[in-house]
């Protein structure tokens, strides 16, 4: 029971909201060049008829089909300043001193 105590308190620190998506960008999966995006609705749901829309006039005017094509998310900056404060318990993490964050040469 404390296991999952400790999750749901871990969890807790992303609030919900935080997670809502802000955009959606639309790239070429061959070559990963950024074609368009589309802003998330307030809810942070994907307007499906833009997306549609702009979808099939990528197609025909770059003669692609819609599988040559991927999505990312963009995610409110909130979500990444809750992550980076849980990053900040872990000290040196993200330093230089940390062997297996830096780029040392391979010695043979």
């Amino acid at each position: 029971m404390d296991r999952v105590k400790k999750i749901r308190t871990e969890h807790s620190l992303v609030r919900e909201d935080a997670i809502r998506p802000k955009e959606f960008v639309f790239v070429d999966k061959k070559t990963g060049t950024r074609r368009f995006e589309i802003k998330a609705d307030k809810d942070g749901k994907m307007p499906v008829e833009q997306a549609v829309s702009l979808l099939a006039i990528h197609c025909v005017a770059r003669q692609q089909t819609p599988g040559d094509f991927g999505v990312m998310v963009e995610a409110g900056e909130d979500l990444f300043a809750a992550i980076a404060a849980r990053g900040q318990a872990y000290p040196g993490l993200f330093g230089y001193e940390d062997t297996w964050i830096s780029a040392k040469p391979a010695t043979t």
